[in-house]
């Protein structure tokens, strides 16, 4: 809870709660579970996840090459364990410059649509929920993944633990 001892996004968290439950705050009450699991609140999912991708949940994921393959033009043999490091280069520190030639096709694919490989360096270090937030016409909204985080392991656990954690 350290990055909320920054007063800034603490009072902007606290504003959003109040203004999404006014009922409980004008009688003086804690939300009742029906307003709170009907209520969607994107400031609050966004301090979630920018606390899970700044909190170093778990400092490396492992991965076992199923098949013979390159990464970054280095050769992994099948059966290889491979750890990747989540909060390295590209995650809260500036990233190393990567050829593009040495880049897989899909991660190029990727890249042409608009996947993003590593946070804006400017801020990268900084905890700021504002940048899983979207604004749109219709309101604020969660960007579903607005740059790389591995905060809780693959996609598929990741999001049944992103679930049963929050």
């Amino acid at each position: 809870m350290k990055f909320l001892a920054d007063h800034q996004a603490q009072t902007k968290l606290r504003h959003a709660l109040e203004a999404a439950f006014p009922t409980a705050v004008a009688a003086a009450r804690d939300p009742a579970i029906q307003e709170i699991t009907g209520t969607n609140i994107p400031y609050l999912d966004a301090t979630l996840e920018e606390t899970l991708r700044c909190a170093v949940t778990a400092p490396a994921v492992d991965r076992v090459a199923v098949v013979d393959t390159e990464l970054l033009g280095h050769w992994v043999p099948k059966g290889t364990v491979v750890t990747c490091f989540v909060t390295g280069p590209s995650m809260m520190s500036s990233g190393f410059d990567i050829d593009e030639t040495w880049r897989s096709p899909t991660s190029q694919a990727a890249w042409k649509k608009g996947q993003v490989r590593a946070w804006d360096p400017a801020d990268m270090g900084v905890f700021r929920p504002d940048r899983w937030i979207v604004h749109e016409k219709q309101g604020a909204s969660l960007v579903p993944r607005p740059g790389p985080s591995w905060p809780l392991g693959s996609v598929l656990v990741g999001a049944m633990a992103r679930g049963w954690c929050i």
